[in-house]
């Protein structure tokens, strides 16, 4: 039987401080980039749709989607063209590219209050 003194804290797993969260934490940040700029070079390479993404790199869809969702907010993706999804075969899918020089110029839209205000 182990006898500690009377007084002495007793030590257990539960007033340890663990270092494993912020290991696990450190890890998903990383991963999370890798992935990000791999989901970034493929759309690069050629406009494709997500679903091919998913095949081609071996990132989960949501995912995908995700990241693609980062690179809208940063202005990073444009829409190519709409057509057929090779892997899937459906009408009307996005194929996304990361090539500046594919993208569309923005277009101004004129305003009714542009005319009014000058």
């Amino acid at each position: 039987m182990n006898q500690t003194k009377p007084g002495t804290p007793e030590v257990t797993v539960s007033n340890v401080p663990d270092k494993s969260n912020e290991r696990i934490y450190a890890d998903k940040v990383t991963n999370y980039l890798s992935d990000y700029k791999k989901v970034y070079e493929y759309f690069k390479l050629k406009p494709a749709t997500m679903f091919e993404c998913e095949i081609d790199t071996g990132i989960p869809r949501p995912y995908v989607c995700w990241y693609v969702r980062s690179l809208r907010k940063n202005n990073d993706i444009q829409t190519a063209r709409l057509g057929r999804c090779p892997v899937s075969k459906w009408n009307g899918v996005q194929f996304l590219t990361t090539d500046r020089d594919l993208f569309k110029p923005e277009v101004k839209v004129p305003s009714l209050f542009d005319e009014l205000w000058q």
